[in-house]
């Protein structure tokens, strides 16, 4: 497995979410907002496979830029 960790900066440069593979096999992901305790949540592969696609086609009904 990499040893990889992403980082989303939210649109108000206060929020970031992380995003990785933890050794439990799991994704893990972490909200950290300016000011309030982090919510994170783990998911095995199946729901995170879930997610993705959701995610894709909630995007896909956005207008582009």
């Amino acid at each position: 497995m990499e040893n990889v960790k992403l980082v989303f900066v939210g649109t108000d440069n206060e929020t970031e979410l992380q995003v990785f593979a933890n050794n439990e096999n799991n994704i893990f992901i972490d909200i950290q907002t300016e000011g309030y305790p982090h919510s994170f949540i783990t998911l095995n592969r199946a729901t995170a496979i879930k997610l993705s696609k959701e995610l894709k086609k909630q995007i896909s009904y956005l207008e582009g830029e």
